[in-house]
């Protein structure tokens, strides 16, 4: 079953032509590109920039066809994003950084599972300021995984992280688990794989 799928997609600089992807159910998938182009495609996928042209489906929903507002409510429900683009918010603890998404639209569960997951249960009291880069990076990574994202997005995260292996470790659990149902990496600089 097909949870994503990209239909001749190009974006407005013509870095990226005619994209076609059908990722289903359970798939991990890398993007090994060029530097530029990783960052278009996220913006792409994540849905901060519009492409030039192209469909884009998460399921059998148009995402393109959605309004801003709608699109906004789906991305928090639906798609998880990691990237230091989007760092936490210091003012919060690391628990309500988590979960942030589901504060927002009232479906709040608890994080002690997805934070075990990554190492970072003994910082949900303390706020970001208080806690390491690698730490910071571990929250940013929780919150896109909590409420049992369709998709995460990792985008600069893993490139970042010095002990690459002990992360990817960590990713293959919290998806083997299902705390998602596909996972997009749109790294540059891929390495390991899970």
């Amino acid at each position: 079953m097909s949870i994503f799928s990209i239909k001749n997609l190009s974006d407005t600089k013509k870095i990226i032509q005619n994209l076609n992807l059908e990722i289903n159910l359970g798939e991990v998938c890398y993007f090994l590109c060029e530097k530029g182009v990783g960052e278009v495609l996220f913006e792409i996928l994540c849905g901060y920039k519009p492409p030039g042209c192209g469909k884009i489906f998460l399921g059998n929903i148009n995402w393109l066809k959605l309004s801003d507002e709608m699109r906004c409510v789906l991305n928090r429900h639906k798609v998880g994003i990691a990237s230091t683009k989007y760092p936490l918010i210091d003012e919060m603890t690391i628990e309500e950084n988590i979960i942030i998404s589901g504060l927002l639209d009232g479906m709040v569960s608890d994080p002690l599972v997805i934070a075990q997951m990554f190492h970072i249960e003994h910082l949900r009291k303390r706020n970001p300021s208080d806690i390491t880069y690698t730490e910071q990076l571990r929250c940013i990574c929780a919150r896109a995984f909590y409420n049992n994202k369709d998709i995460v997005v990792i985008d600069d995260i893993y490139y970042r992280l010095k002990e690459k292996t002990d992360f990817s470790l960590m990713l293959y659990n919290v998806f083997c688990r299902e705390y998602s149902k596909m996972l997009l990496l749109p790294l540059q600089y891929a390495l390991h794989h899970l």
